[in-house]
């Protein structure tokens, strides 16, 4: 089997095993499919794919800014902390930009 198609096979692997929401280890025995195959393509694939994602998008989020509170209010919101980044929220947030910069900022699995 030449490379293309066995990449082709393992994308609808891992597309299956997504969609399948089974515990991986039990997943991989009822295919016969050892862990560490599994473990390697997905590897694999998911380093071509950011590989393909960074040579086609130029890394650039858009940011929204807003006015500062004033200085005699005290802003009422949380602070996120996600490793070394801090994300503070006030009210009145827009839910999917907070998403968007989670994700953005969220190690990629491994």
């Amino acid at each position: 089997m030449t490379n293309e198609p066995l990449r082709e096979k393992w994308g609808e692997r891992l597309a299956e095993f997504s969609r399948s929401q089974m515990p991986l280890i039990e997943w991989c025995a009822a295919r016969s499919i050892p862990l560490h195959q599994f473990y390697y393509w997905r590897q694999r694939l998911d380093a071509s794919a950011t590989a393909r994602s960074k040579s086609q998008s130029p890394g650039w989020v858009s940011v929204n800014v807003v006015e500062p509170v004033p200085a005699l209010r005290k802003p009422s919101g949380i602070s996120v902390r996600l490793g070394h980044s801090v994300i503070d929220v006030t009210a009145g947030f827009d839910p999917a930009v907070l998403r968007a910069v989670v994700a953005a900022l969220e190690p990629s699995p491994c």
